[in-house]
C-alpha cells in the first residue's frame, strides 16, 4: 500500500484520502494503493460504504507530468492503468461518494465521473479536463464516463475544448452532485454515504449494474478489441 492513501473507519465506512503532500498527482503507486483499498472495502462485510477524498486545496491534479514526460510507453502504461482504475471504482458494488477538496483537473475531475455521488467545495479552484491544450487525446473511458455523468449542453466545451471551471460552473455543467462549504463538506459527505449506505445493500448492487451496464459493456468490449483504453 502507498503511503500517500490513508484509509480510516468510521463506523461501517471507509473513507479513503489521497494525500501525497502537493498536488496529488496521479501515479502508479497511487492507483495501485486506491485499488488495493477498493477490493479490500469490496470485500469487506464490515464496510457498508466508502467515500473517498483529497488533500487540503487538491482531489488531484491529474497524472504525474513528470511521469508522463519519461517516454510514450510509460505515458501510455500510466494511462492505462487509470484507466482500469476507473472502471473498478464505476464498476464498484457498494456506495462510493466523492468529495473534491479543492481542484480537480485532468485524472483528478475525470474521477468524479465514477461516483454515486461527488460533493464540491467553494472556493477559487479548477475544475476541467486540460488535454486538449496539453496536447493529448483522452482515453476513451474518459470520454464514455463524461458524456454519462455531464450536461449534454457541455460536452464538446468540456472534452474537446479544454474549459476550465469554477467550483460554482462545474456543478451547473455535471462535475458535482452538490457544492458546500470547505467547513461543511464532512458533514455532508457523511450525510449522503450514510443515506446511500442504509438502502438494501443487494437491491443497491443490482440496480447500479442495471443502469450502468451499457456503459460497462462498451467498456469491456472496447478494452478487449483495442488492448486499451488510450487505442
Amino acid at each position: 500500500m502507498t503511503e500517500y492513501i490513508q484509509v480510516h473507519q468510521e463506523g461501517q465506512i471507509n473513507w479513503i484520502t489521497i494525500d501525497d503532500g502537493k498536488a496529488n498527482a496521479v501515479t502508479h503507486e497511487i492507483i495501485l494503493g486506491i485499488q488495493e483499498k477498493l477490493k479490500e472495502s469490496a470485500n469487506s462485510e464490515a464496510c457498508r460504504g466508502v467515500v473517498i477524498t483529497g488533500r487540503k486545496k487538491f482531489l488531484s491534479a491529474g497524472f504525474d507530468l513528470k511521469s508522463m514526460q519519461k517516454g510514450d510507453r510509460y505515458a501510455t502504461d500510466l494511462v492505462e492503468a487509470g484507466g482500469r482504475l476507473l472502471l473498478q471504482l464505476y464498476e464498484f458494488p457498494k456506495p462510493m461518494v466523492i468529495g473534491a477538496t479543492g481542484h480537480a483537473m485532468a485524472m483528478g475531475a475525470i474521477l468524479l465521473f465514477a461516483a454515486d455521488y461527488s460533493i464540491g467545495i467553494t472556493g477559487n479552484y479548477k475544475i476541467g479536463l486540460n488535454e486538449s491544450a496539453i496536447g493529448l487525446a483522452l482515453p476513451w473511458i474518459a470520454v464514455h464516463l463524461a458524456k454519462e455523468k455531464l450536461s449534454r449542453k457541455f460536452i464538446d466545451r468540456v472534452v474537446a475544448g479544454a474549459e476550465i471551471f469554477s467550483p460554482e460552473q462545474a456543478l451547473e455543467v455535471g462535475f458535482y452532485d452538490k457544492l458546500v462549504t470547505e467547513d461543511s463538506l464532512k458533514g455532508s459527505l457523511e450525510n449522503e454515504i450514510i443515506r446511500l449506505s442504509q438502502l438494501d445493500p443487494a437491491a443497491f448492487m443490482e440496480n447500479k449494474k442495471r443502469i450502468r451496464a451499457d456503459v460497462i459493456r462498451r467498456l469491456t468490449d472496447h478494452l478487449e478489441q483495442n488492448g486499451g483504453f488510450w487505442a
